[in-house]
């Protein structure tokens, strides 16, 4: 599964990260600046998934920035996305796209995102559209700031002014007084300035691993994962 970690992505004319057919783990990353500016009837995004080859994507956001895109993130053709702790701002069409309007394209299956920011008010963009060919398509957004208008696609989420630090110098941490600070599980803050790792907390343990992304509740008492060559093990006291 290919990792795109820590970089810095800073526009384009399509799109930044193209996925069709492909799993990825996207983590830490900053997207800024992805307009659309070519000749032809597809969008702009800074990530895309679909499908090539009869396989569809399959990937995972985590701690990302994503600034002034038409779109920061294209989920179509049956694929799924999990995407937490992100910092969305300042998209032009809306953050989160289900379908490419002009092309038609076929909806996704599932996103499921838990405590992101998004400062302004185009969350969601052409569900309404992808819902028509997929009634079961699953969103569920929980522990996340977000206008109000959104909140009921999930749980514990608020709204309000983030309060970055310096949004125009490139600073998304949040002031003390962040309406975002401690929403996210475990009592993390929403939103991409969280520390990276594995966190375990009274009865849950949250990770972010290899890739694939693990949340252990009530009744856990330990487990093991295993990943290519190396198996990690994580036990709990009883």
């Amino acid at each position: 599964m290919p990792q795109f970690l820590y970089n810095r992505f800073l526009g384009g004319s399509d799109d930044g990260l193209d996925l069709d057919g492909a799993d990825a783990y996207i983590e830490g990353n900053w997207f800024s600046n992805f307009h659309k500016a070519n000749g032809s009837d597809s969008e702009s995004h800074a990530v895309a998934t679909g499908v090539y080859n009869g396989v569809s994507s399959n990937i995972s956001l985590i701690r990302n920035v994503f600034l002034n895109n038409d779109h920061d993130l294209l989920l179509k053709e049956w694929s799924s996305a999990y995407a937490a702790h992100n910092t969305f701002v300042g998209s032009r069409l809306g953050s989160v796209s289900f379908m490419e309007l002009v092309r038609r394209t076929q909806p996704p299956v599932s996103l499921e995102m838990e405590g992101n920011i998004f400062q302004d008010t185009k969350v969601l963009h052409a569900l309404s559209d992808a819902l028509v060919l997929n009634p079961k398509i699953s969103v569920r957004i929980d522990s996340s700031l977000m206008p109000e208008m959104w909140h009921a696609y999930g749980s514990g989420n608020v709204s309000g002014d983030p309060a970055f630090v310096d949004l125009v110098g490139g600073d998304v941490q949040l002031k003390a007084h962040s309406p975002a600070i401690g929403i996210a599980s475990l009592g993390f803050d929403a939103g991409a300035e969280v520390p990276s790792g594995v966190a375990i907390g009274g009865n849950q343990v949250k990770a972010s691993l290899w890739g694939v992304n693990w949340t252990f509740r009530s009744g856990v008492r330990g487990f093991i994962l295993t990943a290519t060559d190396s198996t990690t093990a994580i036990g709990l006291p009883r």
